[in-house]
């Protein structure tokens, strides 16, 4: 069989060579949110429902999902956004809209 061309054994892999290879190439690894330190997935919302950071740190993140949202508040309303998300996501997007606008407030 080795007279094939392009044949190559496969090496024989111990145990800890597969765990290095599985958290190099499989595991994702998650940025964290700096004031609280809870994982943040980047496309997922946070985990820790109740953690305003977490909330923020999302919307900061994803740009086109707020721009998203906030034409969808604007021509539809609320009641869209809760049926789709919940009452709770929605009350942490107007938080951090609501923070946005201040800042830029404070800005000027």
């Amino acid at each position: 069989m080795n007279d094939i061309v392009g044949f190559r054994e496969t090496p024989i892999l111990t145990p800890t060579e597969v765990g290095k290879a599985r958290k190099l190439y499989v595991t994702v690894q998650h940025d964290r949110v700096t004031i609280c330190n809870h994982k943040l997935p980047k496309t997922n919302i946070p985990k820790k429902i109740n953690c305003e950071c977490c909330w923020f740190a999302f919307f900061q993140g994803n740009g086109d999902l707020v721009t998203k949202l906030d034409e969808v508040l604007t021509t539809h309303g609320e009641g869209a956004i809760v049926r789709s998300q919940g009452k709770k996501f929605l009350h942490r997007f107007k938080q951090f809209m609501a923070t946005i606008e201040r800042f830029k407030k404070e800005a000027e």
